[in-house]
């Protein structure tokens, strides 16, 4: 196949997927308490409920899981489950002060790392 065709073939593949993102994420915005459910949901505070109604919650765990916990677990161990998974996401969420990606850029240097790490060998210049 020539170069023309799979450049054609990798843009429309791309815009398919551009087109099918904004599906796939209102997936996970809400998720609806099946009604026989809604009554677990009583024993648990607004915060819990918010996080278990959002959809944040199927990050964690998967759908079937949740539901299965929900008709399962008595009042207290249900909120000992949302509480954890609420630490999981505040744990695993974005901080500045934590993660790598709070490392200043230096966008001087016209290489990048220059003189820090060595280049690997077929990436160096001849």
């Amino acid at each position: 196949m020539n170069a023309p065709g799979i450049l054609m073939r990798c843009a429309l593949a791309t815009l398919f997927l551009a087109l099918l993102m904004p599906f796939l994420e209102s997936a996970h915005a809400q998720w609806t308490v099946p009604n026989e459910l809604r009554a677990q949901l009583s024993t648990l505070n607004d915060e819990q409920i918010e996080f278990i109604t959002s959809g944040s919650i199927l990050k964690f765990i998967p759908q079937r899981q949740l539901e299965h916990e929900l008709a399962t677990r008595d009042a207290g161990s249900l909120q000992t489950l949302v509480n954890d998974l609420m630490s999981l996401a505040d744990e695993m969420g974005y901080d500045p002060e934590r993660d790598m990606g709070a490392t200043p850029l230096h966008a001087a240097p016209k290489r990048f790392n220059r003189g820090k790490l060595p280049t690997a060998a077929p990436l160096r210049e001849r």
